[in-house]
């Protein structure tokens, strides 16, 4: 009886640590917008800075990917530069990795990038 007590114990817990590994929500496309604040990207001649969420004429995640503390998106976007009007399409994998219960935006890896 007692080893059942323990195994019952052992189950509970484990059931635990995965509630709470799963309950971190994952970012929102309005959140992932906020968090490419301030970073930047390039490809072949083409570099852009995120500078404002105005800059953002269309989000959308194609897909999302999680194994573990990594989580992945596929998104594209329609961008328009504020000072000049011209628009890009970027076409990106957006990866975060969880930390301490947060997911934290750790790169931007740009698929296809192209005024148009």
């Amino acid at each position: 009886m007692r080893k059942f007590g323990v195994l019952i114990i052992t189950i509970l817990s484990l059931i635990g640590l995965i509630l709470t590994s799963c309950s971190t929500p994952m970012p929102s496309d309005e959140q992932i917008k906020a968090d490419l604040i301030g970073h930047q990207i390039s490809s072949g001649i083409l570099n852009w800075q995120f500078s404002a969420l105005g800059e953002f004429d269309s989000f959308t995640v194609i897909s999302k990917q999680i194994q573990g503390d990594v989580l992945e998106y596929d998104v594209t976007m329609r961008l328009r530069d504020l000072s000049w009007g011209t628009r890009y399409l970027l076409d990106a994998l957006v990866t975060y990795k969880r930390v301490n219960n947060t997911w934290q935006l750790t790169s931007i890896t740009p698929k296809l990038f192209t005024a148009f």
